[in-house]
């Protein structure tokens, strides 16, 4: 039973992950559960990839990390710009983390199936996520840093919103960089998201016309 769970994991590990990315996107997020709902996004990653020995301790060395910090912040009311940091700084590494884990799984792989569907998804949804906790790090460290956002819990989502905007490059103007580390921020963000949809595209494109050819020869 444990090998057939681990071997249908392994086969479906991006889709599992791009379900826990939806979730923490799409999920709502009273604010005594938004805290630990990015913590789910971590499990995930220790259950899809524990076949990499050391992407899992990574990953988990970081799920350790995050929970003292949560468990610090919620039950001991111990809430500082600090705490907030370093809990950002762990969310980004980890979505870079998985983002080229993703990225290499792309490059490498010869069939273009639903599961390598599902893993450009999740690289493209971890950018975003990337660039919410790195706009939500700079708003906490030089606040209004961005116009339009709210307050509280509505601040979090706006930045969210405004991080998945900019790299959809839609640009509807409700939520706007003010300061120069903001506006270069939303620059670099704007141009890795540019940068991996070009690119990652163009590979996936090829890869299936090659499995076209193949399947005609």
């Amino acid at each position: 039973m444990l090998t057939k769970s681990r071997k249908y994991i392994e086969k479906r590990k991006h889709e599992i992950l791009l379900l826990s990315l939806l979730i923490l996107m799409f999920g709502i997020r009273p604010t005594f559960i938004s805290p630990f709902l990015p913590i789910q996004i971590m499990i995930v990653g220790v259950i899809v990839f524990n076949n990499r020995k050391f992407l899992l301790y990574f990953i988990a060395v970081l799920l350790i990390l995050t929970i003292v910090l949560n468990i610090c912040s919620q039950v001991f009311y111990f809430k500082d710009i600090n705490t907030h940091s370093l809990l950002g700084i762990a969310f980004i590494i980890y979505f870079i983390t998985l983002t080229f884990e993703v990225f290499r799984r792309i490059l490498y792989v010869d069939q273009v199936s639903p599961e390598i569907i599902s893993a450009v998804l999740c690289g493209f949804i971890m950018l975003c996520f990337i660039g919410w906790f790195l706009f939500d790090m700079i708003e906490t460290y030089t606040p209004r840093s961005f116009s339009g956002l709210g307050e509280g819990e509505t601040k979090v989502n706006n930045l969210l919103y405004f991080s998945i905007t900019n790299q959809l490059t839609l640009g509807f103007g409700d939520i706007l960089p003010t300061t120069l580390l903001a506006k270069k921020a939303v620059m670099f963000m704007g141009f890795v998201g540019h940068f991996y949809t070009v690119f990652v595209t163009g590979i996936i494109i090829g890869k299936y016309i090659n499995q076209i050819e193949n399947k005609i020869k």
